[in-house]
């Protein structure tokens, strides 16, 4: 247990951790996709028509008993060729945001209502959107063609997400496409909303985005007729280990922010703003257009610049890493292989009531704060950058970076794990107090006294044990000498093997510990949330 100041007053959960404890609270529904003979069996009952003439007659079971009939989960893997159906949850929240984007409320999206939602974007990409996802052609998307969209980006596998690829450069589907089309689709996924950016400029913004590239040239080159790329010669070159690893399987769709979210155009300004303030540091106030509403922009100012270069330098971040998980070169790098990388949303479920937003890396998240938080940070931070280049070690999690945005203050920090939460085979959150600190029973994150309880040690050497006290003292009582009392641990153990060396992060040498006489790996953190 690390010790604390007597004066301290304990919260039952940290802020900083909430992120966490939102993803292991929830739990799924049940198996399921919507084809359009379930959509049409479904029925009213999960409001995916319009009117009484659609529905069927006569429905008897209910859409939970509907999703788990046998074999309907396998029937949805296989019609839109998934890796993993997804929940009723997760088809509830689409289909929410799918009657967001429906203006006029008749079950379709016309072409105009989806230039609308995707306005945030420039317009030839926003058509080249719609294109791939009106996939009948009608000129309206109904909502098993918006499910594609969204299930085939999030779970499909690597075949079916390549061909949603390959559509949207494909625009007049005649199964191949041009240099010129191909450019003209880079260009447009590399520039939403901002100055023209040439291709060079687009291979410059990130290794993940120069490997595709050169995949894509690759194809040109294998073809006898260099100026075209036909669909076979795309899925060969692209079809590779290297690709698939940049793929990943991503969050659930309802978490991942894209079309249809409430916070679309929000992410992608905020995407674009951490980028403009990173390539252009001496400029702390950049004005961000809104894509096809070009006479409105946003002001996104960077706060403290200095300090927090400081702190991202002490920790090893270069800016191109930074953009490599923020930028939107990754929305384009995505898309180009039939995947979508901008934020995931979670909403706090502590005292803070703040929203996060995390990297599809899971190395950052962006953190919400509120006033009194602010004012807080801003007299410490000078502080807190001198301390951290003073303690290389610090448990403390790095914040990196202070934005405004609109009414909004964003905190990002590095992620404590800097990989996906249920690489974790156990996780637990610690104040260093045994008042009302036992989970409930069957909870994913566990707190203090169930860690007691479990008899657990950590073996991680006599050396690394005397390093680790040391500077948790240090730690707590620099936080406690800035009136900081309300702190966490978040330790998580993960199998030795669910680790690649790009999860190393910009953590400190002390929070990511072997054992000593298991295959585990132990990540420890220090969290403050006032």
């Amino acid at each position: 247990m690390i010790r604390r100041p007597p004066r301290s007053t304990l919260s039952s959960s940290s802020a900083a951790s909430d992120v966490y404890k939102r993803q292991v609270s929830t739990q799924s529904t049940g198996l399921g996709s919507v084809t359009s003979a379930h959509r049409m069996e479904a029925g009213e009952e999960l409001g995916w028509h319009s009117s009484e003439e659609e529905a069927p007659a006569g429905l008897e079971r209910t859409p939970t008993e509907l999703m788990n009939a046998e074999g309907y989960s396998e029937q949805v893997r296989e019609s839109f060729d998934l890796v993993s159906p997804p929940s009723m949850e997760e088809l509830l929240g689409l289909k929410e945001q799918f009657h967001l984007m429906d203006a006029n409320k008749d079950g379709l999206v016309s072409e105009q209502e989806f230039m609308t939602a995707t306005a945030v974007l420039d317009p030839p990409l926003s058509k080249m959107l719609f294109q791939v996802c009106d996939k009948d052609g009608s000129g309206s998307v109904n909502f098993t063609e918006f499910l594609r969209l969204h299930l085939v980006s999030a779970s499909g596998s690597l075949e079916s997400r390549l061909d949603m690829a390959f559509e949207l450069m494909d625009q007049d589907k005649d199964g191949q496409v041009a240099k010129e089309d191909v450019i003209d689709f880079l260009e447009s996924i590399g520039s939403p909303g901002d100055h023209a950016t040439s291709v060079d400029e687009l291979r410059e913004s990130g290794s993940t985005v120069s490997l595709l590239l050169d995949r894509i040239h690759e194809g040109f080159q294998r073809n006898d007729n260099e100026a075209f790329l036909d669909k076979q010669s795309f899925l060969q070159v692209m079809a590779c280990g290297e690709v698939e690893a940049l793929m990943g399987q991503q969050d659930a769709p309802t978490q991942q922010v894209w079309i249809g979210h409430p916070d679309f155009a929000k992410v992608i300004r905020i995407m674009l703003g951490i980028r403009m303030s990173l390539v252009d540091p001496n400029k702390q106030t950049h004005l961000i257009p809104h894509g096809q509403q070009a006479s409105k922009v946003t002001k996104f100012i960077t706060c403290a610049p200095a300090s927090f270069a400081a702190i991202r330098e002490s920790r090893g971040l270069t800016v191109d890493r930074l953009l490599d998980s923020l930028g939107l070169g990754q929305l384009m790098s995505s898309l180009m292989v039939g995947s979508v990388r901008t934020l995931t949303t979670h909403n706090s479920t502590g005292k803070s009531g703040s929203v996060f937003y995390q990297t599809f890396d899971s190395r950052f998240i962006l953190k919400e704060i509120f006033s009194k938080e602010m004012v807080v940070l801003r007299s410490m931070i000078s502080l807190l950058a001198n301390y951290f280049s003073d303690n290389p070690c610090s448990l403390i999690v790095p914040l990196v970076a202070f934005f405004r945005m609109d009414n909004m203050r964003l905190v990002l920090m590095c992620n404590a794990l800097g990989l996906p939460l249920h690489f974790a085979d156990e996780l637990y959150d610690m104040k260093g107090s045994e008042y009302r600190r036992q989970a409930p029973e069957g909870a994913r994150l566990q707190l203090d006294l169930d860690f007691l309880q479990s008899g657990k040690k950590l073996s991680i050497g006599a050396s690394a044990r005397a390093q680790v006290l040391e500077q948790l003292a240090r730690d707590t009582d620099f936080l406690a000498s800035h009136g900081l009392y309300d702190y966490s641990i978040l330790l998580a153990v993960v199998d030795k093997s669910q680790i690649t060396l790009r999860h190393g992060s910009a953590l400190s040498p002390l929070s990511i510990l072997p054992s000593t006489n298991s295959n585990q790996v132990y990540f420890c953190l220090l969290y403050t949330s006032d």
